[in-house]
């Protein structure tokens, strides 16, 4: 699935590891609304957060926003399924970023 992500993030608090991005929508346009949403999904944390590592290389590289093919996965979270992101490609390359 291809998106925009326009900002990166991980860590570790309190041992627990964590790692999201935040990504726009694509552009909807009706007579009552226009534009993006903004969504916030979760990374994989493993190999020492390689996947939002290399995220934030990518968007530093850029200093904007970044087109990403992504590779999606699920956790549960909060008795919840939620979706993660489990690799990426730059939409411009051929060449994948993963774990």
């Amino acid at each position: 699935m291809r998106v925009t992500i326009f900002f990166a993030r991980f860590g570790d608090m309190e041992g627990t590891k964590w790692a999201n991005a935040q990504m726009l929508s694509t552009f909807e346009s009706s007579p009552e609304s226009a534009g993006c949403q903004v969504g916030k999904i979760n990374i994989a944390v493993d190999n020492n957060f390689h996947i939002a590592r290399e995220l934030c290389s990518e968007l530093n590289k850029a200093q904007g926003p970044i087109e990403v093919d992504i590779e999606t996965g699920a956790k549960t979270q909060g008795g919840k399924i939620t979706s993660l992101i489990t690799g990426f490609k730059l939409a411009n390359t051929a060449h994948a970023k993963a774990s």
